[in-house]
């Protein structure tokens, strides 16, 4: 019996080892500047802050099989057939509830604009 793979696994990128050669460690694929670094970080902090918002939001509008779909879909990186069989339920049925799911946080996110104060301070985006 094959191993199943996860969504995840299956669109990691590859790279054949020639690819390295002549890269130095200094200045090579992952060298970064303490700039990049910081503003790595400080994306990090902005991004924690996002997904406590979405998932507090989930709590508040979403159905539970919404929220399982979000999960396992954006969270766990399963496919819709994955999240269907774990749900029994088909995977385009997965596939509603999600778009579902996803229509609802938009208009949550219209209706509560607190994640734009929380991510960009007092200047927001209109």
């Amino acid at each position: 019996m094959e191993k199943k793979t996860t969504r995840s696994e299956r669109m990691a990128l590859s790279y054949f080892p020639a690819y390295f050669n002549g890269v130095s460690i200094e200045r090579g694929m992952w060298y970064e500047t303490e700039e990049d670094q910081q503003h790595m970080l400080d994306w990090g902090r902005r991004k924690a802050i996002l997904l406590r918002w979405v998932r507090s939001q989930m709590m508040l509008v979403l159905t539970e099989r919404q929220q399982q779909v979000i999960e396992h879909i954006y969270f766990k990186g399963l496919s819709h057939k994955e999240s269907g069989d774990l749900l029994g339920v088909s995977a385009s049925t997965s596939c509603r509830d999600g778009q579902k799911a996803i229509k609802r946080l938009r208009e949550a996110a219209q209706e509560d604009r607190s994640w734009e104060t929380a991510l960009y301070g007092e200047r927001t985006i209109k």
